[in-house]
């Protein structure tokens, strides 16, 4: 029987924990092939501490805000990917896997679409429209 990564971790990660003292988390779930992640921001990219933490400790980074709506989308007439983008390079630099956010989530969705205006507009142009 097949267990998925997600379940393999669960049971896995006590014994990685115990066993690897010397070994930080990522060493210890790359040795064990199972991912291990954290959320992040691109703005502290720039600080080497904050950056060389989510390195050192995860192979998996999933952005907190920076693929949500909100951010991607601020109105209904263009894109923004570049935070988005920012946490892919991010990753991709240091040999980390991405982890895509939800697009949508409880009250994080541009002001413009709370409108009725806002909405129609968005499903016409979100339809029409593709990113460049």
């Amino acid at each position: 029987m097949k267990f998925s990564s997600r379940l393999r971790f669960l049971l896995l990660a006590p014994a990685l924990v115990l066993l690897s003292p010397s070994q930080s988390p990522r060493q210890a779930a790359d040795g064990a092939g199972v991912s291990i992640g954290t959320a992040v921001r691109p703005s502290p990219f720039s600080e080497a501490a904050s950056a060389s933490t989510p390195v050192r400790e995860f192979n998996v980074v999933e952005s907190e805000d920076a693929m949500k709506w909100w951010v991607i989308r601020r109105n209904p007439d263009s894109f923004d990917f570049r935070e988005a983008d920012e946490v892919v390079a991010f990753a991709r630099a240091r040999k980390m896997k991405v982890r895509g956010h939800c697009l949508v989530w409880d009250h994080n969705h541009p002001d413009w679409l709370a409108h009725p205006r806002g909405r129609a507009l968005c499903f016409d142009k979100t339809y029409q429209s593709k990113p460049a």
